[in-house]
């Protein structure tokens, strides 16, 4: 999507909202709550890209060209879930509130990876 296509769809959504005398009023009405969301997007965005960097950093050093890790070898639950607590205090995100989709966004994410990688 375009910067323009945001700025786009932003216009679309200030139809919907109501106007008032005062400006700063209206403005605040209708940019906080967008703003707070597209940050939660930002941070929870931010958390899933780092993890799976890291992710295939760890493939990469691990040899895995010579075959010699396994998924369950190279995917290990605990030191995901850890990086990805470390990565959602470091965005600000609450990690309860993250783990219960995020957790299994990542896993699923990782093992295509490297399924791909293991043809």
């Amino acid at each position: 999507m375009s910067e323009f296509e945001v700025v786009e769809a932003f216009l679309t959504y200030t139809e919907s909202v109501d106007t008032h005398n005062d400006f700063k009023q209206y403005w605040s009405q209708m940019w906080k709550p967008i703003t707070q969301k597209c940050l939660g997007v930002a941070k929870h965005q931010f958390v899933m890209k780092k993890a799976f960097e890291l992710f295939k950093g760890k493939i990469i050093l691990s040899e895995f060209k010579n075959k010699k890790y396994s998924w369950f070898n190279i995917f290990v639950r605990n030191d995901e879930e850890n990086t990805l607590r470390t990565l959602c205090e470091h965005a600000g995100l609450i990690y309860e509130e993250f783990v219960f989709y995020g957790f299994e966004h990542h896993k699923n994410r990782c093992r295509k990876y490297f399924s791909k990688l293991n043809r």
